[in-house]
Formats: structure tokens, sequence, C-alpha cells
């Protein structure tokens, strides 16, 4: 039970590798700047990460607001649901709270806007990892070997196209679980 939470944790999160290090040094980075009191929570136990059942098992009781000794079943799955949703906000943090600081961020967050021929539109947002950026880099300078004997307009007409695709298919992923 508890290494389905803790695994869970990690993929909300978006933390693949479960570098408990990197975990910790994250949550040192946005703690004190989010106001919100159960998030603060989180992150305190977050500060301590080290894949330790008390560490867990604090997760787990900040989430559903009782201690380990009253859990019952249900209050593992709800857990889950209320540390998905901490990890959301965690991950919004952690792009917000150094423009606070003017601390370096560890994510960056992309808000889209895609319209295309025929009326079609979709938004969306996405945050990234830092250390996902290589990837983001590598990919946008094939795309750009790529499209660079178009003209501008053909390639930006296509990448709006493309998006549509993307947000659609993601936003039927979600839907269809």
């Amino acid at each position: 039970m508890l290494e389905r939470v803790r695994q869970h944790v990690i993929t909300a999160l978006d933390q693949a590798d479960g570098d408990a290090a990197s975990i910790r040094t994250r949550a040192s980075s946005v703690k004190g700047s989010i106001g919100d009191l159960r998030l603060e929570s989180l992150l305190a136990h977050l500060e301590r990460y080290d894949e330790s059942r008390q560490v867990i098992e604090g997760l787990i009781s900040s989430a559903v607001s009782k201690p380990s000794s009253a859990w019952v079943d249900r209050d593992i799955d709800q857990a889950r649901l209320q540390l998905s949703t901490f990890a959301l906000e965690f991950r919004k943090a952690e792009v917000v709270a150094p423009l606070m600081r003017g601390a370096t961020a560890t994510r960056h967050m992309i808000g889209v806007v895609f319209a295309s021929g025929g009326g079609q539109r979709a938004s969306g947002s996405v945050d990234i990892a830092n250390s996902e950026l290589p990837k983001v880099r590598g990919l946008a300078d094939r795309l750009l070997q790529t499209i660079q004997s178009e003209k501008r307009e053909v390639v930006l007409a296509a990448l709006a196209e493309v998006g549509v695709r993307l947000v659609r298919t993601s936003d039927m992923e979600n839907i269809n679980g």
C-alpha cells in the first residue's frame, strides 16, 4: 500500500527517476511562498523525503488530515487523489515561486492557444522539468532543420495545425482515462 502511494507521488511530481535529493531540493525551492497551509505541510514532508515509511505516512496523513492510526481503506484512495492535486499545485508553484524570489526556476510552464483552418481551436498548458529541456531543445533543432526551406507563414500554420491535433489527442486521452 505505501509503495503504491510512493510511486503515485513520484509520478504526480513528474520525478520519473525518483531521485529523493531532487525532490527535497524542489520542495525547498518553493516552501514558504505558497500560502496554502496544507500544501506547505506537504512541502515540509517532501523536504525530508527519503522514501522511508515515516515520510510516506506523513504525506498520506497530511493529505487526509488524519493520523495513520485512524486511517481506513478509503483514506488511501482519497490520499492519492489529494496528493495528485497537491502535486499539480506544487508544480505550478515551482514555475511562479522563482519570479517572486528572483531564484532559478526548476520547471517551465507554457500556455498555448492554437487556431487553424476551418475554425479549429484548442488551448492548453504544459509544464516541463528543467531535466527535460535538452530533449525540448534537441527536438526544436531537428524541427527547425526540417522546416528551414519553408515559408515562415506555412511553418507557423503547420505548427498551429499540429498543436490543435496534439491538444485534442491529449484531451481525448484524458477523457478516456
